[in-house]
């Protein structure tokens, strides 16, 4: 049975067969029983979808040259990055760590970036020796730092900077990146001063300007006031110190869906928005078109995964509400208890036989606000069901974590009809393997 619209918070090639969940016809209870629980299950087809509906409206709303950077801070493995590059992403990286990861998937960093507000020089230094397309400069003190370790290996660095545009976006305060005190980026009233120091830099190429104003956007319209502020500064910077604003990337953030009902721009929309507003303000401050770069992250791998969990148990409240646990949690899916993430959920076998009822999901960690779900309506569960979370690709698996001695859990990917592994569960061995002294016992 296919979805309705209501329901496309769920991988496009979600169905329930037979009563039971499958993506692309392949079973979420037989993965579970195959691979264990906690599992998240990735859609392949959803990328690839996502991805191409990014470069064909790229193509469709601007009519300069343009590029797909996949934010790999989402959910980054070697599979994913090897699936990107093969549609024809670069990256977006936040740290030496996520370039390793790319270039172990095969993929060369010279289309990429590395950002960050607090870049050591060894990642400087490598990401430079292993030809990563442009360094971000995030503050005036990283001028100098880039420049002269461009300058050791006898390099005239390809940088952006990244500048604070002062628009607030409508999100949560923790993923709210434009603001004039975010801790991110260049404010405008320092941009000058540091568009100087790169143009007294001989090590140093001046690309263009970078913004991000934040994550789970819902409208384009701040990105068409961010994009004529950044355009200012280009036009600037051009007048006073010859820099020339070749690229502009005005980041990603757009949201998705968690639950039916949510409505968001559709990649198309938001691709339009932002091209329009990037031609119009060229335009009007006097610059030629740049090389427009979108950096899409949780938009691509947010809905073509499912998080898969095994109900343990229940308890009935004081008010006769039941919380129903399961075997995972905020160590796998931190967003619930950072930020109160509203998450939907499914049973994965038939339940179409039962009452409903409303209830909460908690994990298994020993924290109190360790609840993945607040009031969803389901099918009654019962000790053993298999429970679904939609939408779990993006900053789950990435800022998964060990406490309570947990194990990180595995990732497959269905594509056309076959499961690959794509990271494998933890082993107990892993937790311990880092461990490098051991304390004898008393006497």
């Amino acid at each position: 049975m296919a979805l309705t619209a209501a329901q496309r918070h769920w991988p496009d090639s979600l169905r329930r067969e037979d009563g039971t969940l499958a993506i692309d016809g392949v079973r979420l209870d037989s993965l579970a029983d195959r691979f264990g629980t906690p599992l998240y299950v990735v859609d392949v087809a959803t990328v690839r979808r996502r991805v191409l509906a990014y470069r064909s409206a790229l193509r469709r709303s601007y009519p300069g040259g343009s590029a797909v950077h996949y934010a790999a801070k989402a959910y980054l493995s070697t599979p994913m990055a090897s699936l990107l590059t093969s549609l024809g992403c670069g990256f977006d990286l936040s740290s030496f760590g996520e370039a390793t990861i790319v270039r172990a998937g095969g993929c060369s960093l010279g289309s990429s970036h590395l950002h960050g507000n607090a870049k050591s020089d060894d990642e400087i230094r490598r990401s430079l020796e292993a030809g990563i397309g442009s360094i971000v400069i995030d503050n005036r003190p990283e001028v100098g730092r880039v420049a002269a370790i461009a300058a050791d290996l006898g390099l005239a660095a390809s940088v952006l900077v990244r500048v604070t545009p002062d628009i607030e976006a409508e999100t949560h305060a923790h993923i709210m990146t434009g603001q004039r005190d975010s801790k991110f980026g260049v404010p405008l009233d320092d941009l000058d001063d540091v568009g100087a120091a790169i143009a007294r830099s001989p090590s140093l190429d001046f690309t263009g300007l970078h913004f991000h104003l934040g994550s789970q956007l819902g409208s384009p319209q701040a990105y068409a006031r961010a994009i004529d502020v950044v355009s200012g500064a280009a036009a600037s910077l051009r007048r006073h110190h010859g820099l020339e604003t070749r690229v502009l990337s005005p980041g990603g953030g757009l949201g998705i869906a968690y639950a039916g009902g949510d409505e968001l721009p559709s990649i198309t929309e938001f691709i339009h928005a932002v091209a329009t507003a990037t031609v119009t303000s060229a335009a009007v401050h006097g610059l030629d078109l740049p090389k427009l770069i979108v950096e899409p992250g949780r938009s691509i791998v947010g809905p073509a995964v499912v998080a898969l969990y095994r109900v343990m148990g229940s308890k009935t409240l004081s008010t006769n509400s039941r919380i129903i646990h399961v075997d995972g949690g905020m160590g796998d899916n931190l967003r619930p208890a950072l930020y109160g993430a509203k998450l939907d959920a499914a049973i994965v076998g038939n339940g179409a036989t039962r009452d409903t009822e409303t209830v909460d999901i908690a994990g298994r960690f020993c924290e109190s606000g360790d609840i993945i779900c607040r009031r969803v309506r389901l099918p009654t569960p019962s000790v053993g069901d298999l429970v679904a979370i939609p939408a779990a690709g993006a900053y789950t698996v990435s800022m998964a974590s060990n406490y309570n001695g947990a194990l990180r859990p595995a990732v497959v990917a269905v594509d056309e009809g076959r499961a690959l592994v794509w990271q494998r569960r933890e082993s107990y061995a892993d937790l311990i393997a880092r461990d490098v002294t051991t304390i004898r016992a008393g006497r």
